[in-house]
């Protein structure tokens, strides 16, 4: 993906997060936090799940009684994970800011559904074993794309317990063959901080609307 194509979605998802903020009928926001499990597939190496970490901030913007949008930006540690012909271990260390845009849809007030698409900006890489494994700092590609699946339930006092599954549509590195592409997991706890008052305020705003 281009640089030109990546500034032009993230202005497309900017609009949408404006459009939504300004028109939608309430929101609310929070925080969220968890554990990432990635694996790079498609590769020469034979590899397993990464162990990582992500973090990041939500808004989501009410549609109707049962559709949603969400935005975050979020920051999360991937990787790639494998042994060599020698038994060595070689991981790889990736860090991405993500911009996620999801609709949801919500079955009830607690249990929810969410698809989108993300688009993630690589920022940092480690890696402390050789270069000449294609695999490296100067193969990593700047920016993924990727489709994702979320499920989620949010409890009574608004913690929100959530899993995510997101697939990369581009390559993970810009090696001519076996760039692999990178399937993420996440496991994540949330904290809505004002959706009950805004749930109310919606309400009550619908309760009005019906009695005229």
């Amino acid at each position: 993906m281009s640089y030109s194509k990546l500034s032009g979605a993230i202005s497309f998802l900017f609009f949408l997060t404006l459009s939504s903020f300004l028109f939608g009928q309430s929101s609310y926001w929070g925080i969220r936090g968890g554990a990432n499990f990635s694996k790079v597939g498609g590769t020469d190496l034979q590899t397993s799940m990464y162990v990582g970490y992500t973090g990041g901030a939500f808004a989501n913007f009410y549609i109707n009684d049962r559709l949603s949008f969400q935005h975050e930006l979020s920051y999360s540690v991937r990787g790639l994970n494998s042994k060599l012909s020698n038994d060595e271990e070689y991981k790889v260390k990736l860090s991405y800011i993500d911009v996620p845009w999801m609709i949801q849809y919500n079955f009830s007030s607690a249990l929810f559904l969410q698809a989108g698409a993300q688009i993630s900006i690589y920022t940092y890489f480690q890696s402390p074993q050789d270069d000449s494994i294609p695999y490296n700092k100067y193969t990593a590609n700047a920016l993924d794309f990727s489709f994702l699946l979320g499920a989620g339930v949010i409890l009574s006092n608004n913690l929100i317990l959530g899993v995510r599954v997101n697939q990369s549509t581009s390559k993970t590195f810009s090696v001519s063959v076996d760039g692999g592409k990178m399937l993420n997991m996440q496991a994540y706890l949330a904290y809505a901080i004002n959706r009950n008052t805004n749930r109310n305020l919606r309400t009550n705003y619908g309760g009005h609307g019906s009695g005229r």
